[in-house]
């Protein structure tokens, strides 16, 4: 199987609009764990990196890269705003970029056309979703049409940063055992107990083999890259979403609302709730 079928992909949202002046400055600590993409209708942008500090203005896309210290609006902005993630099962991005991946979208129109089809989609069937489009509800229909939406604009998107010659990393060669661990992982419903043994026997490997080789390559074990897509699922939802604290902790297979609050205190130093008040995300315009 080639490499690209391992990409996780999914779509946050889209949004079109003007920046609130509360989010028009956005720092390491407040920033998503996805990739944002923003066509400047009106305004500005400043990107800062570790690597470096653009500008964009009117008519540009700017993809900021993962080492982003800030990101400033103008006060006057309005953009065309995208998140997503494109990455690898061990959470290693597919592209990447030291500063930012900028271009007049005058340069490659496809891509504003694309994204101005998803959001109509989007606007049509999910009205209600804004920018909280990975948790709002849809039948199967409705989600694959916009995902085919999503993925055609994603794809415009890597044969631009092709053309730009930005970098796209693939993965060295990896055990397809391992690969198919990684896959059964992401898609075990996080409210149903995890049983190793059972992992271990699907992909014809024992638990001391399995946990060496996707330890080797993933630098953890099964049970803890199950855990750490918990802990992202937990986030997102957090940040997100208004889902009470207690059914969010039976959604993600935990018995009871104090076994929850211990472990996300164990991994983030703050309780559910103290998370969510100091982590509401800043989506540029809500």
């Amino acid at each position: 199987m080639s490499d690209w079928a391992h990409l996780k992909t999914e779509l946050y949202w889209v949004y079109e609009g003007k920046v609130r002046p509360q989010y028009l400055t956005l720092t390491p600590k407040e920033y998503p764990d996805n990739h944002p993409a923003y066509l400047i209708r009106k305004g500005s942008v400043l990107v800062e990196t570790d690597f470096g500090t653009i500008t964009a203005d009117e008519g540009h896309w700017v993809l900021p890269g993962d080492a982003i210290k800030r990101r400033d609006f103008s006060e006057d902005a309005e953009i065309l705003s995208i998140r997503f993630a494109i990455e690898w099962p061990d959470g290693k991005p597919c592209l990447d970029w030291d500063v930012a991946l900028s271009f007049p979208s005058a340069d490659f129109p496809k891509l504003e056309e694309k994204a101005i089809h998803m959001l109509d989609a989007i606007e049509e069937i999910m009205p209600e979703a804004n920018t909280r489009f990975r948790f709002s509800r849809g039948n199967l229909g409705d989600h694959l049409r916009i995902r085919e939406r999503f993925i055609a604009w994603l794809g415009c998107l890597v044969e631009i940063s092709e053309t730009l010659n930005a970098s796209s990393p693939r993965l060295e060669h990896m055990d397809e055992r391992v690969f198919e661990a990684a896959r059964l992982i992401d898609r075990h419903p996080l409210d149903l107990e995890f049983v190793e043994k059972e992992l271990a026997d699907a992909v014809h490997l024992s638990i001391s083999q399995l946990d060496r080789l996707f330890t080797k390559e993933f630098g953890q074990t099964p049970k803890q890259y199950l855990d750490q897509r918990r802990m992202q699922t937990a986030t997102a939802q957090l940040q997100t979403s208004s889902i009470p604290v207690k059914q969010l902790s039976y959604n993600l297979g935990f018995n009871s609302l104090s076994y929850f609050s211990r472990w996300f205190r164990s991994k983030t130093g703050l309780s559910p709730r103290e998370y969510r008040e100091a982590n509401k995300l800043k989506p540029d315009s809500e």
